[in-house]
């Protein structure tokens, strides 16, 4: 599976899953309704690494990465919402398997003020993932 196939196969999967908050997808410019939001959710795939598998003329290769979800809430609104969207997260893609990818137990990252002028906290998640 290329890169592009990965990217299709993971993001379809968390577009057809997540129906808690606004997306921004990567590429894309924050809309009104994502700024106006109290709580929206980046998300980002990034490959890593990649090996072959098999020996020959055109070998089969395994490509590993992590996909991300950056969470970002408003001043006030809490951490324990932006620890609930992680758990929604993880059901999504912690130890699962769709077509030929593979994912692999979540990362928390830690609660960080977006900027010294913003009113936004991130909560950052990744699961690491294989795909063959």
């Amino acid at each position: 599976m290329d890169y592009k196939e990965t990217y299709r196969v993971i993001s379809s999967e968390f577009a057809d899953k997540w129906h808690l908050t606004p997306i921004i997808w990567e590429n894309t410019i924050l809309t009104k309704e994502v700024e106006d939001a109290d709580t929206f959710v980046r998300f980002t795939i990034q490959n890593t690494f990649s090996e072959n598998v098999t020996l020959g003329h055109n070998p089969r290769q395994n490509k590993e990465g992590y996909i991300y979800l950056q969470i970002f809430t408003k001043i006030n609104i809490g951490y324990g919402l932006a620890l609930d969207y992680v758990e929604e997260f993880l059901r999504i893609f912690e130890n699962e398997r769709f077509q030929d990818i593979f994912t692999y137990s979540g990362e928390l990252f830690e609660t960080i003020k977006d900027a010294d002028d913003s009113n936004l906290y991130m909560t950052g998640i990744r699961v690491p993932f294989i795909s063959t």
